[in-house]
């Protein structure tokens, strides 16, 4: 399945980077890379929600009317609840899936060092079989790295192999990832949104692991596709009416999922209260820090979108 070559094809390329990174010591990336390679995949759906009699249990107390809204929102709040209750001091069920396989969505299992990828996400504009890789790969390449990062960004590294709540970096690699996520936290603490009482700043304390997470996928997703490529022995065909290489269209293609279009309100709660950066903070954070970027579109050195300091943890 396309899915699973790119997921490998990530894992690979993230290999690659533990060996080149120089704030870890040998012990640690070999127990990293361990991890890694040990990341289980579920894509589409999970397989339990293939299963008729589960999903008639799952929803057997959910009733609805069609003429009371709130009453069904308020019953279906009521069974979830319910339901939460139950399962207090009782084994952790690693099957139950938490969102539907519809959503538009991927995700990272820190308990379970699993990568889920749902069948909402595995569609156009994000992924299509057809579409030249440069475009996949900037799209949901991208997003794949982004989870693959999770288990190694400031919570991720907190379990180990298993999914178990264990030190497992030395303390010197753990005390070297603090000292460089700060460039990370302060980069992203400059900028600033406009919320309705004026300019924002955004919370970088709070949002690193994921800012860490679209730093290192992106890089991840484009080793991934220059790999790829060596393999092929040449490029792939650019799309008409574009004056774009390859590689430029990897960037425009991650670019493109994180377009958004946000009110001043919601730019406010995005910045101060959200784990996420503003989609364009996504976007030119991780690119800032990108040498393939800046490379690839002639920055100058010191220009916006090539910072003279960048912030690379993998």
């Amino acid at each position: 399945m396309e899915a699973e070559e790119l997921i490998k094809s990530l894992q690979a390329s993230f290999n690659q980077l533990v060996d080149e990174v120089t704030w870890m010591d040998d012990v640690t990336k070999q127990a990293a890379k361990e991890k890694n390679n040990l990341i289980k995949t579920i894509i589409g759906q999970p397989d339990i929600l293939n299963n008729l009699t589960f999903i008639d249990e799952l929803y057997v107390n959910y009733t609805y009317s069609p003429d009371l809204y709130f009453e069904n929102i308020a019953n279906s709040l009521k069974i979830y609840t319910l339901r939460a209750w139950q399962l207090l001091r009782q084994p952790v069920q690693e099957s139950m899936p938490p969102v539907t396989a519809s959503d538009v969505n991927a995700y990272y299992d820190t308990f379970a060092n699993s990568i889920t990828l749902l069948g909402g996400i595995l569609r156009p504009p994000v992924f299509k079989k057809t579409y030249p890789k440069y475009l996949n790969y900037g799209s949901i390449g991208s997003i794949i790295g982004h989870e693959l990062t999770h288990g190694f960004d400031d919570q991720g590294r907190q379990r180990n192999k298993f999914g178990q709540l264990a030190q497992w970096w030395s303390q010197t690699s753990i005390e070297n990832f603090n000292q460089q996520k700060k460039c990370i936290i302060e980069q992203y603490s400059n900028y600033t949104v406009m919320g309705p009482s004026g300019p924002v700043h955004l919370v970088g304390g709070m949002s690193q692991g994921e800012n860490i997470a679209d730093n290192g996928g992106l890089k991840e997703s484009f080793r991934a596709y220059r790999n790829w490529i060596k393999e092929q022995g040449k490029e792939e065909p650019t799309l008409p009416g574009l004056n774009f290489t390859g590689n430029q269209l990897f960037f425009v293609s991650f670019a493109q999922i994180w377009c958004s279009n946000n009110n001043p309100a919601y730019l406010n709660y995005m910045a101060t209260a959200e784990v996420h950066s503003p989609g364009q903070y996504r976007v030119i954070g991780s690119n800032q820090n990108s040498l393939d970027f800046s490379r690839e579109f002639n920055c100058p050195v010191g220009s916006y979108m090539n910072r003279r300091e960048k912030c690379v943890i993998w």
